[in-house]
């Protein structure tokens, strides 16, 4: 289906996808000429994700956006903490932005 075709919200949200994947893929690159400098530790991810959710739950009620984490196992990585976090910011934010109200 061509991309004028779809409802807003999901070309709203295919351009929220964009726009993090490019991000991502710029500090990919940064990562790899070695201008980012990266504080490489285990991290879990799904503690992370939860603290995440909760720091954006006020903005998204706000917006009249319901925000919910589902907590299970730990899943550690070997990351940047500060960087996820970064990510998971980007990635709430664009959730809250591009979703539309009472969502």
């Amino acid at each position: 289906m061509p991309e004028s075709d779809r409802p807003p919200a999901d070309r709203t949200l295919n351009a929220a996808a964009l726009d993090t994947s490019r991000r991502l893929a710029l500090i990919a690159v940064a990562a790899d000429a070695g201008r980012l400098r990266l504080d490489r530790r285990h991290v879990d991810l799904v503690a992370l994700t939860a603290d995440a959710v909760d720091a954006h739950r006020g903005v998204a009620a706000s917006a009249g956006v319901t925000l919910t984490a589902s907590q299970g196992d730990p899943v550690v990585v070997d990351g940047d903490a500060g960087r996820l976090r970064q990510v998971l910011t980007n990635l709430l934010s664009n959730a809250v932005r591009y979703t539309p109200t009472v969502g």
